[in-house]
């Protein structure tokens, strides 16, 4: 389990990078690289039964509902704020996992 996040964390890591002038596009290509992973976690987890990674999905799919909200023909803009706390709330969650299964780090 501990290989998956891994690539988890690496991966989401990217989510840090939204501000402003982020399109819509490049944050939904963000969300996808990372939602392949999320996945496998989630799928995973079906045999671990954790909670923090359960909560960490939860988080994810959280961020990815805000994600469809926006319109497609612009950037971020006055939704920085929400998508990175919505972001944070990810990596956070992540890390709960990351130390859960007792990863070394």
């Amino acid at each position: 389990m501990c290989e998956p996040l891994r690539s988890l964390r690496t991966a989401a890591a990217s989510l840090q990078t939204i501000d402003a002038d982020t399109s819509i596009e490049q944050l939904r290509a963000l969300r996808e690289s990372t939602g392949k992973l999320v996945e496998a976690a989630r799928r995973a987890n079906t045999v671990f039964q954790n909670q923090s990674i359960t909560d960490m999905v939860t988080a994810y799919d959280d961020f990815s509902q805000n994600v469809d909200t926006l319109n497609t023909q612009q950037s971020v803009g006055e939704a920085t704020e929400t998508l990175r706390a919505s972001a944070a709330q990810v990596l956070t969650a992540l890390d709960q996992a990351y130390n859960s299964v007792q990863c070394a780090q």
